[in-house]
């Protein structure tokens, strides 16, 4: 940092009653957010307790003498300098609960301490100005609950001790783009000589099966899903446009809190009901069509998935109706299961 550039901050700081060292979250906090978080948690929804928890689990899980490295996601442009909105990784936000991008954890099994290591952005007062300030070294052991936390530039250094003591590397080489490994000589050795295993299996082992505190965010989830597409069903009628539907759907989920579609809806009208992913959702309804929408909403990390299929004037054809009530006996007697294929 320059001396002019460090003066500048400082100034800052005291003008904003800030100073050196301080804890930056960088992202929502109870103390900031009361409206979003209640007190203990972490996320919404989820303490700061259930996410020591799940590392703890993890650590307990890994074989002996080892460790797991897991990167955040990093930022996706549409062109230039301009970001997609940010999603973190999902195993990363499920085992820290950090929102931001660019960052690494690193994990140690039970025999090791069962540690969890953070690796945070480095600072830069140019990208601060246009971004504000990231999660801190600070903030990180203080509000996030890692042992150790370490400006992401030491990450190279710190691996080579980390690898040359453990006996294995959990690592999924091919998230977040292979960047890491393909970043880090001391990753890349311990790939050559066989001493990496995938990540991924107990990770899946772990999500499948859901707390208390899951079960209420799926579910909130779910039923701002239901909501909006009960609204376009309302909605629905000769000439509206499927991309009309689709805003709709979006609009009332995110007024229900949550921050993004899982994916791209499905708003098709008549025979592109046929077509498994159809996206283009550019054509205007027809009387006489069905339509079928597959949509779903992501709140705080949970996210929901619904297909519907209705008449667009109203009122089935007897065709139409013939076709629908089988399908309904069809699900009836043989109700969707997890797992099932």
């Amino acid at each position: 940092m320059s001396r002019s550039a460090g003066m500048l901050k400082r100034v800052t700081q005291r003008i904003l009653g800030e100073s050196g060292g301080r804890a930056v979250p960088g992202q929502p906090i109870a103390t900031t957010h009361p409206q979003l978080l209640a007190a203990g948690e972490v996320t919404p929804g989820i303490t700061a307790a259930e996410y020591s928890q799940r590392r703890a689990t993890l650590a307990s899980l890994m074989p002996a003498n080892s460790f797991a490295v897991i990167p955040g996601a990093g930022a996706q442009y549409m062109v230039g300098l301009i970001p997609h909105p940010f999603r973190q990784d999902a195993d990363f936000r499920y085992l820290t609960g950090v929102l931001q991008k660019n960052l690494i954890a690193v994990f140690e099994s039970s025999c090791r301490g069962g540690k969890f290591t953070l690796f945070v952005p480095d600072e830069d007062l140019r990208r601060e100005a246009w971004e504000a300030a990231p999660i801190s070294c600070r903030a990180a052991m203080e509000l996030f609950g890692a042992d150790n936390a370490h400006p992401i530039s030491q990450f190279g250094v710190r691996m080579q001790h980390m690898v040359a003591t453990a006996s294995s590397v959990l690592l999924d080489v091919d998230r977040n783009k292979g960047q890491i490994p393909r970043e880090t000589p001391a990753l890349r050795k311990a790939m050559d000589l066989g001493q990496t295993r995938p990540l991924e299996t107990l990770m899946h082992r772990m999500r499948w099966e859901k707390s208390a505190a899951e079960v209420d965010l799926m579910q909130a989830s779910a039923s701002a899903t239901a909501a909006a597409m009960k609204e376009c069903i309302q909605l629905s009628r000769p000439s509206v446009q499927e991309a009309q539907l689709a805003a709709v759907f979006e609009y009332r989920c995110k007024m229900a809190g949550a921050q993004r579609n899982s994916f791209p809806s499905v708003v098709a009208g008549g025979a592109d009901a046929c077509v498994i992913h159809y996206l283009r959702n550019d054509k205007a309804l027809l009387d006489g069509q069905l339509l079928l929408m597959d949509a779903g909403c992501e709140r705080h990390g949970y996210a929901s998935d619904v297909t519907r299929c209705w008449p667009v004037n109203g009122r089935f054809s007897s065709e139409q109706a013939a076709v629908y009530q089988a399908m309904r006996q069809l699900l009836s007697a043989r109700p969707y299961s997890a797992g099932a294929a």
